[in-house]
């Protein structure tokens, strides 16, 4: 009996992945970061999107793409722009903003797939537990 689930019942998806890209996240953390990128972008179905916030840097909180599909032209581009900048401010204010940037542009979809995630990656140390509790209020109160 095969474990492989047929593609034709494949879920749409969308995605927002909000990552940290202050002067902490050392080039090593972003490499990987951009490895991560490209493997999701790679695994991403024929209907699945995907939208990318940076977080932390000198612009503060950057909306990187909105949500594209994986035939979607500059991905390779975009995500070789993700570098470390100088930091703005504290990296717990940085994933709330990149957080709540995130939630911006699920609420900007005219078409609203089945399934539905954000994922922020922290390298801090110092997150707060609770940290980002208004935006997965705000979450909620948009389903």
């Amino acid at each position: 009996m095969s474990r492989h689930i047929p593609s034709s019942l494949h879920v749409p998806i969308d995605l927002v992945i909000v990552v940290p890209v202050s002067t902490s996240t050392h080039e090593i953390k972003l490499a990987q970061i951009r490895d991560t990128l490209r493997f999701v972008v790679h695994s991403l179905g024929p209907h699945d999107r995907l939208g990318i916030v940076n977080y932390g840097g000198e612009a503060g909180t950057t909306r990187m793409t909105s949500l594209a599909s994986k035939l979607w032209p500059k991905w390779a581009a975009t995500i070789d722009s993700i570098k470390a900048t100088r930091s703005k401010g504290s990296s717990n204010i940085g994933m709330i903003e990149g957080a709540n940037t995130a939630l911006d542009i699920l609420m900007e979809r005219r078409a609203v797939h089945p399934i539905t995630s954000v994922i922020v990656i922290s390298d801090s140390a110092a997150a707060e537990v609770g940290t980002l509790d208004f935006a997965v209020s705000r979450a909620e109160a948009a389903k």
